[in-house]
Parts: structure tokens; C-alpha cells; sequence
């Protein structure tokens, strides 16, 4: 339904075009019926009609300044201006204001206005198709241009061939004037997007959005030029050398309201590299490209964070030798349920990884391992079904883009660990089995004996010993074996550390004899063991 809006200071007038014309039929609804100028003006501020009719001589704010402001916000506002005799020389400046029609007051009749509105209301219905049809073909441009950028971006970074000529001729179509003055290329890209992906259902959706408010909000502003690749955004700034202002402190403000914008209409945290200006074809496709490569300082960026692009180094050590440290404090961590320092544990675990900066390959086959080793050995979660097959775990770990993502899915991973523990146990029908076995875990690199043990739940030894084999199937001694040769099983695979060594960390003072307890678990001796592996 269109809108109409009457203004009249005569109520009477008001009153009788009101009832007199069948709106429904013509497709309006009456929405105001204003006895000045002003009140009118304050209502179309807040609900912009599609039809005016207005007297011109009115208190607070005549017809003519009513029109002139509404027309600032709506040019398409269709409008009848109702006059007397004594005014018709007001026409003449309603003209210039784009009013529809003039009626005399004196011949206002039913039938003269129903058949103007009629005239107007096909008009509007002519402009909105006609708008829908410049809108669907702006789209089209954008969309095809926008092609275009993308094509022309995924080949710089792709080092596929281009000559310095035509991809700079390329270039300026885009808006690009490179002879003129430097650019400087940034990269924008979202933070945590595996979060980002059930929100927006589809990578090509978020790209689509994330596309329109930068190009909103820095190319339609002029501040820069954008190329989609991806779910990322490289924007070309301008870098005009001047002594009166720094254009890295222009640049950095260009981003922060971006950031601003993103945050307020996706509710989006992105980060932005910033490269060194280029003023040449072969100097700016060699910085997208490194830009596009830097996925090692990326890694190691904070979210949300605006930072410089930088040869980026990452250390040679071998980070598999923390890996049983890690997963020892891992597992610990569900063992003893201790929700409240799982957060802590895996941050310090993080800030160890960040200071050695370790390539993201080998930090995903770190993660990777150990998860899978935490989701199929760890003794609790034998008895439930593995959540995460390793296809399905190594996918959600490759999608993960930056420590802080690890971070964040470690903790994740170890909280879900620790409430099936915590289910476990409650479902358990003696919870003294639970702690028994805790307490295994807890004291694994001591000797440990089955009274005490009994003692610490404050039963008979006899008793627990029966309960225990009653409960689980297996003695309580066979239990404390079996988890301490799997655990003689990792140090052998994943360490350096001696036989020796490795039975005194698990409270066996008699090396022979853990030799013997382990050649009964796993058919081979540790050292065997160490070299079929």
C-alpha cells in the first residue's frame, strides 16, 4: 500500500478528503493527516509517505517549505498542493519544486482527486519498475565487474603469466594509477571463521557480505581499491608522499573504521597486513604474492590486530619433543576433572609455541596426533564411542588458521573430554571404581599397591579387591599395569628416553621386571618394541 499524507490547518478539509476517497482501492493507506507543516515534516522523518497533498498557507511551516524539505529526502515524492485564489501565484515556484498537480480548493471534488491519484499511483508504480530494473542491472555490473577483480587478483597472486604492460593497463581500469603515485596493498581476513562458517552457512555467502561492506566502506568512499579472493579482501591504498601527514597513520584509520563497520553490521572480528607501498607492476605483484604466502605470521598474529608484513622465520626445532610433556598434561588435565585450569594449562602450553615460533605444518601434525591419541587411548573413553573419526578431526584442525584458533579448540576438545569423564562416572554404579582409577593416573610415575589405594577410599582391601573385578572385569593390579605399559608404549615412541628411565618414571625400581610386565602386554620387549616402530 502507498502512503499518503495530508496537511491541511482547515480540519473540514482534512476530514472530507479522508472519507471521501476510497484509498484501499487505489492502493493507499491515509498514515498522517497534519494540521501544519511542521508536524508533518517531523512525521515524514520518521515514515516517508509516497504522496503528499498539502495546503501552501499553513502556520509553523507553509506548503512550499514542507515540500522543498521532504523532497530532500524523497526526490520520487509524488505531491498535490490544495490553493486558493489568492495564492495562485505560488504555482510558479511549485513547478520549479516538482509538484504533480495544482487543485483550487474551491473545485475540489471526489472525483477530480480520485482520478489524480490514480494518474500517481501508476506513476510511482512506472518509477518502481523502472528502479527495480536499474537496481538488477547495477547488480549485474557489480557482480561482473567484481568477476573481473576477482580474475585479475587470483592471477597476480597465482603468478600465472602476465605481462607488466597489459596487467598495468589492467590495473588502471580498476582505478589504479600506479605511475602517478604508490599504493600500498593490505590484507584483510577474518578471525575464528571456522566459527564463522555455521553462521553464514556457505564460505561464497560470508565472502559476499564481507565483499559489499568493503567495498561500502572503502571503495565507494574512495579511500582505496578492493579485490575479493576468496574469503579474503586485498585493498590498494593510496600512499601519496607528504610531510604534512603520515599515510600509514591515514591508512590505519581506513581500517580501524572498516574494522568498526564489519564488527557492527556482521559481527565480525578481521585482521590487516600491511605491505611495504609499490609503485611498479613487478614491485605490487610481489607484494600480494607475499602477502598471500605469509601464512606463518598469520598464524602467530592476535586477532582483530593491524601489523606490517615482515620476512618471517620459523624455528627449526623439532616440536614432537614436547609432545609427551603436552599430552601428559593433557591427559592430566581430564583425569583430575580440572575444568577450572584447562584454560590455563593449554594458554601456557600456547605461549611455549609462540615464543619458538614452529611452522604451522608441524604444529597441525602435533595437534592432530595428539588429539587422536587423547580421543582412541585414553582409558576412560574406551568404553563410548570415539566423537571424532580422524577424518573428521584432521578436517575441523586443517580449517583452523591461527594459534589462537588451536587455542580455542584445545580447550573446547579437553572441557567436552573432561564432562564424558564426568558422565562416565556418574553412570558407574560405585563411584570408588572411578576414583580408584583416578587415583591410578594421578600417582602413575609411583609405585603404587592396591591397599593403598584402598585405604584412600576407606575400604577394605579384600573388599575393594572384590568389587574392583566384579565391577570391571579385570583385578585392580591388571588395571594399574596395563595403563603404565601404554604409557611405557608412547615415552618408547615418542622419546629418546632409555628403558631404564622409562621404568623408573613409572615407579618400577627392578628394570627387569618392567621388561618382563611389558613383553606380557604387548608381546615384545621394549626394546623391540622401539624398533618395530
Amino acid at each position: 500500500m502507498l502512503k499518503v499524507v495530508i496537511v491541511d490547518d482547515h480540519y473540514p478539509v482534512i476530514e472530507y478528503l479522508a472519507r471521501s476517497i476510497p484509498w484501499s482501492q487505489l492502493g493507499c493507506t491515509v498514515t498522517a493527516q497534519c494540521s501544519d507543516g511542521m508536524e508533518a515534516l517531523l512525521h515524514g522523518q520518521q515514515e516517508m509517505p509516497d504522496i503528499l497533498i498539502t495546503d501552501i498557507g499553513m502556520p509553523k511551516m507553509n506548503g512550499l517549505e514542507l515540500i522543498e524539505a521532504l523532497k530532500r529526502i524523497n526526490p520520487l515524492l509524488q505531491v498535490i498542493i490544495l490553493s486558493c485564489h489568492d495564492e495562485f501565484h505560488y504555482a510558479q515556484k511549485a513547478v520549479k519544486l516538482g509538484v504533480n498537480e495544482y487543485v483550487l480548493k474551491e473545485s475540489l471534488e471526489a472525483e477530480v482527486m480520485i482520478g489524480l491519484l490514480q494518474q500517481l499511483t501508476e506513476e510511482i508504480a512506472v518509477q518502481s519498475a523502472a528502479q527495480n530494473r536499474n537496481k538488477k542491472l547495477q547488480r549485474v555490473v557489480e557482480q561482473s565487474h567484481s568477476l573481473i577483480k576477482t580474475d585479475f587478483i587470483s592471477t597476480t597472486l597465482t603468478g600465472m603469466n602476465l605481462n607488466s604492460e597489459q596487467w598495468l593497463s589492467e590495473i588502471v581500469e580498476h582505478g589504479v594509477d600506479l605511475i602517478a603515485e604508490p599504493y600500498l596493498p593490505v590484507l584483510i581476513y577474518p578471525n575464528s571463521f571456522q566459527d564463522l562458517k555455521y553462521r553464514f552457512q556457505t564460505v561464497e555467502l560470508f565472502a559476499y557480505a564481507l565483499e559489499n561492506v568493503v567495498r561500502e566502506f572503502v571503495d565507494d568512499h574512495k579511500s582505496g581499491i578492493s579485490y575479493r579472493y576468496g574469503k579474503e579482501i586485498y585493498i590498494l591504498f593510496p600512499f601519496p608522499s607528504s610531510i604534512k601527514v603520515n599515510p600509514y597513520e591515514i591508512i590505519r584509520g581506513h581500517l580501524a573504521d572498516l574494522q568498526n563497520a564489519l564488527k557492527r553490521y556482521m559481527n565480525i572480528t578481521i585482521s590487516a597486513m600491511m605491505h611495504e607501498p609499490a609503485q611498479t607492476p613487478t614491485e605490487m605483484k610481489k607484494a600480494l604474492q607475499a602477502l598471500y604466502h605469509a601464512k606463518d605470521q598469520r598464524f602467530y598474529a592476535r586477532e582483530g590486530s593491524v601489523f606490517k608484513w615482515v620476512p618471517y622465520e620459523t624455528s627449526q626445532e623439532d616440536i614432537f619433543t614436547i609432545y609427551q610433556n603436552t599430552l601428559n598434561d593433557f591427559k592430566q588435565l581430564i583425569v583430575e576433572e580440572r575444568v577450572d585450569q584447562t584454560q590455563q594449562v593449554v594458554e601456557e602450553w600456547m605461549h611455549y609455541i609462540q615464543d619458538r615460533r614452529y611452522s604451522v605444518d608441524s604444529v597441525v601434525s602435533w595437534l592432530l596426533k595428539m588429539l587422536m591419541d587423547i580421543e582412541i587411548k585414553y582409558n576412560f573413553l574406551q568404553r563410548t564411542n570415539t566423537k571424532y573419526s580422524s577424518e573428521l578431526l584432521h578436517k575441523k584442525i586443517v580449517e583452523l588458521e591461527s594459534l589462537q584458533d588451536i587455542e580455542k579448540f584445545i580447550v573446547r576438545f579437553l572441557l567436552d573430554k573432561i564432562r564424558t569423564a564426568s558422565e562416565i562416572k556418574q553412570m558407574s554404579y560405585r563411584s570408588e571404581i572411578h576414583e580408584a582409577q583416578k587415583y591410578v593416573h594421578m600417582h602413575l610415575h609411583e609405585k603404587i599397591s592396591m591397599e593403598e589405594v584402598a585405604v584412600s577410599l576407606n575400604l577394605n582391601p579384600s573388599h575393594f579387591s572384590r568389587i574392583y573385578k566384579s565391577e570391571t572385569g579385570e583385578t585392580f593390579i591388571e588395571y594399574m599395569t596395563r595403563i603404565k605399559m601404554e604409557h611405557a608404549q608412547e615415552a618408547l615412541e615418542q622419546s629418546d628416553k632409555t628403558i631404564d628411565q622409562i621404568a623408573g618414571e613409572l615407579g618400577y625400581d627392578n628394570t627387569s621386571y618392567f621388561i618382563k610386565l611389558f613383553k606380557q602386554s604387548s608381546g615384545y620387549s621394549p626394546k623391540e618394541y622401539r624398533y618395530k616402530k
